[in-house]
Formats: C-alpha cells, sequence, structure tokens
C-alpha cells in the first residue's frame, strides 16, 4: 500500500480536543503512529475530518461547547495536525469551521458565507500560519519526536521534534480551560528560544 489513513488520530484527538478526557497516552498515539506498532510512518495520513466524518466542528462532542471555546480547540487541533509525525490531510472546509454534518450519499455544499463570520475567517488565518509553520520548521518533515514529563492535575502536554541538524522544535499544549501563570517544564532544553505562534509552538537553531 502507498499509504493509509491514521483513523486513531481522528478518533484520540477529538476526545481530547473537546475535553471529554485527558489520555497522555492516546495523545502520544494521535502524534507518534509508531507507538501503536507501525513500524514505518513514511504513508501515515493524519486526519480530523473526511469525506466519511463529520468536520471537527460538526462533532457531537463539539456541538456542545461553548462557541468561543469550540473555535479555541478548533485551532489547538490544527497545530497537532501539523506537528504530528509524518502527513497531515485538511478535509475542504475544516480550516474555516465548516461546521454541517456529513449524510451518507447526500452533497454537503460548502457554506461560503461563513466567512462574514469573525471565528471562521480567524480560524481560516489560524489554519493558513499553521500550514506555513510546517513548511518553514525541518523538524516537522522528520519522524523524530519526544514528550517532555506531563502534568495530569494541570493538563500541560509538551512535546518536542528535532531533525539530523539538532534544531528543536517545541510544542506546549494546555488541554485544561484554565489560565496557568508561570507554569514550568521540567528538562525544557535550553537555547535561544523563539516563539513562533501563539499556542507556543517553539524552535531552537
Amino acid at each position: 500500500m502507498d499509504g493509509w489513513w491514521h483513523e486513531s488520530f481522528h478518533i484520540f484527538a477529538i476526545e481530547n480536543l473537546a475535553g471529554n478526557t485527558f489520555d497522555i497516552e492516546k495523545l502520544k498515539q494521535v502524534l507518534d503512529a509508531k507507538q501503536q506498532g507501525y513500524q514505518k510512518t513514511t504513508n501515515v495520513i493524519n486526519y480530523l475530518a473526511s469525506h466519511h466524518r463529520h468536520r471537527l466542528l460538526a462533532e457531537a462532542s463539539f456541538r456542545t461547547l461553548h462557541p468561543q471555546a469550540a473555535f479555541k480547540r478548533a485551532k489547538w487541533g490544527a497545530v497537532l495536525l501539523v506537528t504530528a509525525v509524518k502527513k497531515p490531510m485538511m478535509w475542504m472546509g475544516e480550516e474555516f469551521g465548516h461546521s454541517t454534518r456529513q449524510t451518507p450519499n447526500q452533497p454537503n455544499k460548502l457554506l461560503w458565507s461563513l466567512f462574514e463570520n469573525q471565528p471562521n475567517h480567524d480560524l481560516l488565518a489560524y489554519y493558513k500560519h499553521v500550514i506555513l509553520l510546517r513548511e518553514k520548521v525541518p523538524p516537522l518533515y522528520t519522524q523524530n519526536i519526544g514528550f517532555f514529563p506531563y502534568n495530569a492535575a494541570t493538563k500541560v502536554f509538551a512535546y518536542y521534534r528535532w531533525s539530523d541538524e539538532v534544531t528543536l522544535a517545541a510544542v506546549v499544549a494546555n488541554f485544561s480551560d484554565i489560565y496557568l501563570s508561570g507554569n514550568c517544564i521540567p528538562n525544557f532544553p535550553a537555547g535561544a528560544w523563539h516563539e513562533l505562534m501563539y499556542n507556543k509552538i517553539l524552535e531552537v537553531a
């Protein structure tokens, strides 16, 4: 086979993004398919939505969230998608928050009028940013991934990617709804870090 869908990415990512659970082991499997026994992840295709799955904001667990929280977590889903090991697949409409549910054998036309809403417009801008990040940060092209010690109480989860040139990229995620000030990540590498975006995707030369 030339490639395969990483179905667990879709399932486990949504469970954690929606706030239904905070499962570190499942998050690791979301980000690194090797944790599920794949010997090679060259052609693993990660996705949040597809032609036979509801888009993120149409998922039942997201429809119960306050809209502001749902869009915030949708942005974090985009970060997971582009920083996971191997290929991200973005289903049309996901990038601007299309939220109508899929019906078997029925068309599901994109609602371009959603661009008139600020949250949808902001989500599209965010997706453009993370796509550019994927293009510009070399470690995201590799199969290398490691995980920092986590704090189950605060629901902070952090991981890092690296390239052969020893360039590091780190991602720090707060899966809670509580703002954390002064939170410390154990064993975080020292260096001249540059913050590339609000969600704490960082790169060090």
